[in-house]
C-alpha cells in the first residue's frame, strides 16, 4: 500500500490545543500556497501514479473555497486515478458542511469525510475555540447520509478542560445513537507553545486529573466494545467493514508520500519533512523543489514496533526478525515488567498491548524505545 496525505495548513479560527502546522490566511495567500503544492505534485507524478490512498487534512481543508477545492481535486486527478483509490479522505468541521459543499466534495472524488466534532458540550467547544454547535453536527450527519456519503468519521476528545465524565458519556451516548460509522476517540494531548497549555500553567483553565481520565478512558472502551464497534488502534474504532484504509498504513510503517507545510513522507529507506511555516514552504518549494525537503533516515525496527503496537492486531515479531537485524531476545527481558501488570502480551509471533496497556501505551512505548537502544549498542 501507498499513501498520499496533503496538508492544507488554513483555519478560519485557530483552536487553543492545536499544535499542528496551521494559520489564518487570506485568498492571496492561499492561492500562493496551492501554486506550491500544484507544483510538488508536478514533481512526483510518476510516484503519485501508484497511490492506493489519499488523506487531506489540516488545519482545515474546508477552510479552503468552492473553487479552491476544485482546483486542488481537478489537480490531484491529473496524477491519480481516483477510480483506483481504496479511499479518498478529507478532514472537514462541522459548521463548513453545508449541502453544497458536501456535493462539491463527492464531485471531486471524496469517499470519506473525518469530522472534527470534539465534542457536544456547548461549554467545552467555547472553551477550546470551536465553532460549530451539537445541533450542526446533527444536520451534518443527516446532510451526509442524504447526499449518499455513509462512510465517515467523527473525532472526539476527552480530558478537555471542563469536560466532565457526565458530559462525556451524553456525548458518546448520542454519537452511538446516530450509528457513526467510525470514530476516533483519544485523550487532549498538553503540547507546548499552545495557548491551552499557557492557561493551564496561569490557572485559567483546569483539566481533569487523571484519575477521571482514567475513568473516561475505561468509558470509552465499555461503551464503544458494547455498541459492537471493533477497536482497532489505541484511539480508532469502527464498525464492522468501515476502518480507515488509509491511517493503518502509518501503523504497518508502509510507505506514503506527504505534501504541503509540516508534512512527513516516507519512501524507500528515507524520511522526510517539510518546512512547517506557509510562508517559508512556499517560497522554497517554487524556488528550491524537493531539494527542500528536510531528509533523515528512519530505523525500521524502531517504528514498525512503535508504530504497530497501536493496532489491536499487534505487530509480528517472527516477520520482523526474518527481515532485520532484530533480535527479540535481547528486548524481551526490559519488557518483562509490562508483561507481569498485565499491559503486554507476547502470544508467539505476536507482541501486542492489552486493552489495559492501551491506556498506559506511552509508559510502555517508552520502556520500548530505551529497550532498542540498549540493544543496539
Amino acid at each position: 500500500m501507498l499513501g498520499c496525505y496533503i496538508h492544507i495548513p488554513f483555519c478560519d479560527k485557530i483552536c487553543i490545543y492545536c499544535d499542528f502546522a496551521k494559520e489564518i490566511a487570506d485568498t492571496p495567500k492561499k492561492s500562493a500556497y496551492l501554486e506550491a503544492l500544484f507544483y510538488e505534485m508536478s514533481l512526483i507524478k510518476e510516484t503519485l501514479k501508484n497511490t492506493d490512498t489519499v488523506y487531506i487534512g489540516g488545519g482545515t481543508p474546508t477552510a479552503l473555497n468552492h473553487d479552491q477545492l476544485r482546483l486542488l481535486f481537478n489537480e490531484i486527478r491529473k496524477y491519480v486515478d481516483l477510480n483506483q483509490l481504496k479511499e479518498f479522505t478529507l478532514e472537514a468541521n462541522p459548521n463548513h458542511l453545508d449541502p453544497k459543499t458536501i456535493q462539491v466534495l463527492i464531485e471531486g472524488g471524496v469517499t470519506r469525510l473525518s469530522l472534527g466534532v470534539q465534542s457536544l458540550s456547548h461549554s467545552v467547544l467555547k472553551t477550546i475555540g470551536r465553532q460549530h454547535d451539537e445541533q450542526q453536527v446533527y444536520q451534518v450527519i443527516e446532510d451526509l447520509r442524504s447526499a449518499g456519503m455513509h462512510n465517515f468519521s467523527v473525532d472526539v476528545m476527552f480530558g478537555l478542560p471542563g469536560q466532565t465524565l457526565p458530559m462525556l458519556k451524553r456525548d458518546l451516548k448520542a454519537l452511538i445513537d446516530l450509528k457513526i460509522p467510525h470514530m476516533s476517540i483519544y485523550a487532549l494531548i498538553l503540547e507546548d507553545h499552545t495557548p491551552l497549555k499557557h492557561k493551564i500553567q496561569k490557572g485559567l483553565l483546569k483539566l481533569p486529573s487523571e484519575d477521571i481520565e482514567g475513568d473516561m478512558f475505561d468509558f470509552v472502551l465499555a461503551a464503544m466494545k458494547e455498541a459492537g464497534y471493533e477497536h482497532y488502534e489505541i484511539a480508532n474504532y469502527a464498525l464492522p467493514g468501515f476502518r480507515s484504509e488509509h491511517n493503518p498504513i502509518y501503523w504497518r510503517n508502509e510507505p506514503y508520500i506527504g505534501l504541503g507545510a509540516g508534512a512527513h513522507g516516507r519512501l524507500g529507506q528515507e524520511r522526510y519533512e517539510h518546512h512547517r511555516s506557509v510562508k517559508k514552504y512556499t517560497e522554497s518549494m517554487l524556488s528550491e523543489g524537493l531539494e527542500s525537503l528536510i531528509k533523515y533516515e528512519f530505523d525500521p525496527v524502531h517504528d514498525t514496533l512503535f508504530m504497530g503496537l497501536r493496532m489491536s492486531d499487534g505487530v509480528n515479531i517472527r516477520d520482523l526478525e526474518k527481515t532485520h537485524d532484530f533480535d527479540f531476545f535481547k528486548t524481551y527481558h526490559k519488557l518483562e515488567k509490562h508483561f507481569d501488570q498485565g499491559l503486554l502480551v507476547f502470544d508467539d509471533p505476536v507482541l501486542s498491548l492489552t486493552t489495559k496497556g492501551m491506556m498506559f501505551a506511552n509508559e510502555v512505548l517508552l520502556t520500548l524505545l530505551e529497550a532498542l537502544d540498549d540493544s543496539t549498542r
